[in-house]
C-alpha cells in the first residue's frame, strides 16, 4: 500500500497507508478512515489493528461504534490515535467517546444523573468532588507541584 511512482506500485519507495471502513449511523453516508505517512508496512499495520481494536470496544452497540468512529475521524495525519486503555476507560465511565469533557460538563452531566438529591445536598457532593480533582489532575498531567501551589491539597504535591 505505497505511492504509486511511474505507473507501478514499490514496496521500497514511498509512504504506507491505510484505509478503514468506520461505522454510520443511520441514514449516514459511507465513512472511511484514511490515515498515511507511514514509514513501513508493520507500522501501519500496527495502526490499524489499534483502530480495530478501539472499535471493538463498541461491542453491538452501534450508537458507541458511530461515536469511537467519529474519534478516529477526528485524529489527523501524524497524530497517534488514543490509547485503548483510554478510550475504554471512557467507555466504562459512560462518558462519550467522541467528545473531550470538560470537568463543569461531566459534573453537569453527573450530577442530573443522581436521583433524590436535593438542593441541600448538591453543594456537599460537589465539595467532596473539588477535594479530589486536584489529586487527579495532578496524577495525569504529571505536574503535581502545580496542583499543589494552585489547590494545596495534601496529595496533589505526588509527580
Amino acid at each position: 500500500m505505497c505511492d504509486r511512482s511511474g505507473g507501478s506500485w514499490s514496496t521500497t519507495h514511498g509512504t504506507w497507508g491505510y484505509q478503514l471502513e468506520l461505522p454510520v449511523a443511520p441514514r449516514q453516508n459511507r465513512r472511511v478512515l484514511r490515515r498515511n505517512g507511514f514509514d513501513d508496512r508493520d507500522t501501519t499495520r500496527a495502526e490499524l489493528d489499534h483502530a480495530r481494536s478501539l472499535l471493538a470496544l463498541a461491542g453491538d452497540d452501534t450508537g458507541l461504534a458511530v461515536q469511537i468512529g467519529d474519534m478516529l475521524q477526528a485524529c489527523k495525519n501524524g497524530i497517534p490515535l488514543p490509547s485503548l486503555d483510554t478510550v475504554a476507560a471512557r467507555v466504562r465511565a459512560g462518558v462519550p467517546a467522541n467528545m473531550p469533557t470538560t470537568t463543569g460538563a461531566y459534573l453537569t452531566e453527573w450530577l442530573a444523573g443522581r436521583r433524590g438529591l436535593s438542593p441541600n445536598t448538591v453543594g456537599p457532593h460537589l465539595e467532596v468532588a473539588a477535594q479530589r480533582l486536584p489529586v487527579v489532575l495532578a496524577s495525569r498531567t504529571g505536574a503535581g507541584w502545580v496542583a499543589m501551589r494552585t489547590y494545596g491539597f495534601p496529595g496533589s504535591e505526588t509527580g
